[in-house]
């Protein structure tokens, strides 16, 4: 009898055993801010506006790094420079402002197929060097050597005692940096309806690590490029997809159906690891906890949702939270709801269709 009851309880071990914890991974792409819709390949052009407090060349010199941060997307088509200065010319910018004339700039670059326009505006470009004087502990060590006499037998023989000091006091030390900052203002015209469709005035900034010795005059120009980097990265976020990876645990599987929709899963083969899902759903021995139940329809709707299926996967949610009411269901409703509240998809469009 006591031996039966181990091997029940062994095969019961083995039947529950949680075995490998399987992961989903997915990345989930958030469109931009900006509501209004461009083809899928954006044909834009990068012009300097006006400048205010700030020296000559400085709206050029941003915009022309703006461009360069689009060129790595390839869902932009920056316009040649030439083509460029037939649409304005460079010296009727910094003469006449590029606010007051945006309607006649809109019409030229429409006739030459442009889809979108990017004017930047610079206020403020600036780059100092600091000096940063900290107090610190500084420790100074002395020996002395003390002659002493003493007897060794009937000899008198001189010895030697090494003496060590130490000595603790306060000194002033001076570190070196950089601080640089430029305020921009970023303006996206959609050319076909003259509308901005997103404006962003950031203020980008960069500080230096601290060095015990003065920085050389390249490094003031180093940080501006660094700092002109952060504004206009802030800017992008307004126009560009965001891809942020998630990373989710499945349910512990409870029969060989379900641990393989979880390996299936977790190797992003969806279409056959919901096939195994539905097909351990089928188990009797499910039928009768509610539980297992739940925390299946939970790994249905994780599938569903790294498909990009909203719908089927808020039905698997909903259904595991009917049958057990855990903080973990609740999260994955609220968290699919924001999502389709921003129009988030798996995999994002070519442009700016939402």
């Amino acid at each position: 009898m006591r031996w039966f009851v181990l091997v029940a309880l062994a095969a019961l071990g083995v039947g529950c055993s949680t075995g490998k914890v399987y992961t989903l991974k997915m990345v989930t792409y958030y469109p931009p801010k900006m509501e209004h819709k461009l083809p899928a390949k954006v044909k834009v052009a990068v012009l300097a506006g006006r400048r205010s407090g700030v020296r000559e060349g400085v709206a050029e010199q941003v915009a022309r790094r703006v461009e360069r941060w689009l060129q790595r997307d390839p869902r932009y088509s920056i316009i040649e420079r030439e083509l460029l200065k037939e649409i304005v010319a460079e010296k009727e910018l910094a003469e006449t402002g590029l606010l007051d004339r945006q309607a006649e700039l809109t019409a030229k670059a429409k006739m030459k197929g442009v889809d979108a326009l990017i004017l930047v505006e610079v206020s403020n470009y600036s780059a100092k060097r600091v000096k940063i004087t900290k107090h610190e502990k500084k420790v100074e060590r002395s020996s002395l050597i003390v002659p002493f006499v003493y007897r060794s037998g009937k000899k008198t023989k001189v010895g030697m005692i090494p003496i060590v000091g130490r000595k603790e006091k306060i000194v002033a030390v001076h570190y070196y940096g950089v601080k640089a900052q430029i305020s921009a203002t970023v303006r996206m015209v959609n050319v076909a309806t003259a509308e901005v469709i997103a404006t962003e005035s950031e203020t980008g900034s960069y500080t230096s690590p601290l060095v015990k010795e003065r920085p050389p005059e390249e490094s003031e120009t180093e940080a501006l490029l660094l700092a002109v980097d952060n504004c206009i990265a802030k800017f992008l976020e307004n126009i560009t997809w965001t891809g942020v990876e998630e990373k989710f645990v499945l349910s512990k599987a409870r029969n060989d159906a379900w641990r393989r929709g979880n390996s299936l899963a977790s190797e992003g083969v969806y279409d056959m690891a919901l096939e195994a899902f539905k097909q351990a759903l089928t188990d009797p021995a499910l039928q009768t906890e509610p539980s297992c139940l739940a925390a299946l329809h939970y790994n249905i709707g994780l599938v569903y949702e790294a498909m990009g299926d909203y719908a089927n996967a808020e039905e698997a949610y909903r259904q595991a939270l009917g049958l057990a009411q855990a903080a973990t269901y609740a999260k994955a409703l609220t968290r699919l709801k924001k999502k389709r509240e921003r129009g988030a998809t798996v995999n994002p469009p070519e442009g700016f269709q939402r």
